[in-house]
């Protein structure tokens, strides 16, 4: 379970983020905007747990981290999801106010800066790969300060 941690940290920065980033809109150019959106669609098939969509927006180092996670070989990512992330399902932290906070698009890479809930900051990775945007890291990205949600 303790593996899981930082990848459920990740996942509840993804999960809170929506309809913030869709009030707050791009102000940037097309790549922010891009980004953006990258980021709200793997929010979205998050929680409604497609786990396809999600892969489809991960690059393929994040889909190997994905599948490096636990003690069994990777399969499918689809699959390493649903196995390795049972305990990262949406939960109440997922769903505290979350805003993002800023883009920063430099060249083919980018960093959203997520603020859940005005108590922690998160910066997850993006890469372009092939004109999309796509998560690009699991775990090198900082994640938010552990809560207590009792």
């Amino acid at each position: 379970m303790e593996a899981l941690r930082p990848l459920a940290c990740r996942a509840a920065a993804l999960a809170g983020c929506a309809l913030a980033a869709l009030a707050a809109g791009g102000c940037g150019g097309d790549d922010e905007e891009d980004v953006r959106a990258a980021f709200v669609d793997l929010r979205f098939a998050y929680f409604a747990g497609d786990y396809g969509a999600v892969c489809t927006g991960m690059t393929a180092p994040a889909r190997r981290e994905l599948a490096d996670m636990g003690h069994g070989p990777g399969g499918a990512c689809p699959h390493d999801m649903a196995e390795r992330l049972s305990s990262a399902a949406p939960s109440r932290r997922d769903r505290l106010p979350a805003e993002i906070a800023g883009v920063v698009v430099d060249d083919d890479r980018a960093t959203v800066t997520v603020d859940l809930g005005g108590r922690s900051a998160s910066a997850i990775a993006f890469a372009k790969v092939d004109g999309r945007w796509k998560l690009d890291e699991l775990f090198g990205t900082t994640g938010p300060a552990p809560l207590d949600m009792q």
